[in-house]
């Protein structure tokens, strides 16, 4: 068991450095006025709706390893730009 507790701070540190990385797109969205429904922290299904601010959800989901942010966002498959061909 001692043998984990040097993990915890590294597990803390990547999962701080996801959440301000994934908030980043977060602010983009907003920034260019794509409407963002869900902000979840990790991977659905939903474990919990932390709160709403404006119109979007901050939710807390089951296998919470990674970041998966903005989400459903309506007309848009994803926010990644690329060139429309």
């Amino acid at each position: 068991m001692d043998a984990l507790l040097p993990i915890i701070p590294f597990v803390i540190a990547i999962a701080a450095l996801i959440i301000v990385h994934e908030l980043g797109h977060f602010l983009a969205a907003k920034i260019s006025r794509i409407k963002v429904e869900e902000f979840g922290i990790g991977f659905p299904p939903r474990l919990a709706r932390l709160f709403k601010w404006g119109e979007t959800q901050f939710t807390l989901n089951w296998i919470a390893l990674v970041e998966d942010s903005p989400r459903r966002t309506p007309g848009r498959d994803s926010l990644c730009m690329s060139p429309v061909h």
